[in-house]
């Protein structure tokens, strides 16, 4: 039994992998790094090996999916875990994060386990946002327009070519389906993304300071791009925002505008002939006994893994932080709140990003109108995904 590394998370992977071979002597499961592959001069080195590998009919058994693009998910190469889940009777469902479950889905499918992961989101001061989430891009403005204190919505730190690929990637289910192999780039939303990211410099700005922006109430979001576990965070949170602070998210037209970033995904090959044992393997990231790696801040899907911790934290910031034990609890509290609501997986394709961005550029240098350039990325992003999955 093979298991196909593609990204970075290869050394709980790689403990696992040990503790399995020693305990399993009729099927070993063995690794293929394809992340050797992939070069500064050439990053998609890794999935291009793997393609290669899967059109030889050398398919892995089980990939760790975090180095290949979110296109690759689309087809049935992997098998839909949902009637294993069912099957398991010694599994507590209710463990689980149902939101995180639904976020590895594509349609209906559960194509993918999402064991560990960060959020990608944005907070902000709750008298200016009070505890409204998944604001769209005309909300925000509304919300600009009405505190005339407020300069900036982003701060000036993102490039306008950069928060355009955070925001795309947030709202990739929006602007992408995979299962129909058709791009939205041509709708309300992304339009009004690509006018917000307009407002943006050309370079991110050296000179700003989004902490003094937001603590005087002059930046409304402030950027979560690895929202975790961990005191450092919400510390920075409360400096920034102060102690009610709120998760709005970003800008989107459905959810909460939050979403998953996995740090870990894992799926079965939908041929692999030793599915049975491959479950096995998955299964550990569902009982616990896959546990993380020390320091390891990221979010997991049992719920009560991340309560625990969230206790030994509050523990060990006894009289060791600036704020309160009230102060961190509820900023806590309030990142595994979101933590049990975000569904919308973060989108990562890095050449339909890459065409975003070139596609985009003309519209923000002034030498296209709005249409054009969304006609533009419409057009090139439906022959990529035909590309991709025809």
């Amino acid at each position: 039994m093979t298991l196909a590394l593609t990204g970075d998370e290869n050394d709980l992977l790689q403990g696992l992998v040990q503790d399995w071979n020693r305990g399993h002597d009729a099927v070993k499961l063995r690794l293929t790094n394809y992340s050797l592959y992939a070069t500064q001069a050439k990053p998609e080195g890794g999935s291009l090996r793997l393609l290669a590998d899967l059109s030889a009919g050398a398919a892995p058994d089980l990939y760790e999916l975090s180095g290949l693009p979110a296109a690759f998910a689309a087809k049935d190469r992997f098998e839909d875990l949902y009637p294993w889940l069912e099957a398991d009777g010694a599994l507590d469902r209710s463990a689980l994060r149902k939101n995180v479950l639904r976020a590895g889905e594509a349609g209906g499918r559960l194509r993918q386990l999402i064991p560990r992961f960060v959020l990608v989101t944005a907070g902000a001061g709750s008298a200016f946002v009070g505890d409204r989430q998944g604001l769209s891009p005309a909300d925000y403005q509304a919300v600009l327009a009405a505190n005339p204190s407020l300069e900036q919505l982003f701060p000036q730190t993102y490039s306008r070519a950069d928060l355009l690929e955070l925001l795309t990637c947030a709202n990739f289910g929006s602007l992408v389906d995979l299962e129909q192999g058709q791009a939205h780039f041509d709708g309300a939303l992304f339009r009004e993304l690509l006018s917000l990211c307009a407002r943006q410099p050309a370079e991110p700005s050296e000179t700003y300071r989004p902490a003094e922006m937001l603590a005087h109430g002059r930046q409304l979001l402030d950027l979560n791009v690895y929202a975790s576990l961990s005191l450092e965070g919400i510390e920075n949170s409360l400096d920034r925002l102060g102690p009610d602070f709120r998760f709005p998210g970003l800008p989107c037209d459905t959810g909460c505008g939050s979403a998953v970033r996995p740090v870990l995904s894992l799926a079965m090959s939908s041929s692999s002939p030793h599915k049975e044992q491959a479950w096995q393997f998955l299964r550990q990231f569902l009982t616990g006994e896959a546990e993380p790696a020390q320091g390891d801040s990221s979010l997991s899907l049992l719920r009560q893994q991340d309560l625990e911790r969230r206790d030994r934290l509050l523990e060990s910031a006894n009289g060791a932080s600036a704020w309160d034990s009230a102060a961190l609890s509820a900023g806590l509290d309030r990142l595994l709140a979101l933590a049990d609501q975000a569904d919308r997986l973060y989108g990562e394709d890095r050449n339909l990003l890459n065409l975003v961005r070139e596609l985009a550029e003309p519209y923000f240098a002034g030498d296209k109108s709005l249409e054009d350039a969304v006609s533009d990325i419409q057009s090139r992003a439906n022959i990529y995904l035909a590309e991709q999955l025809g």
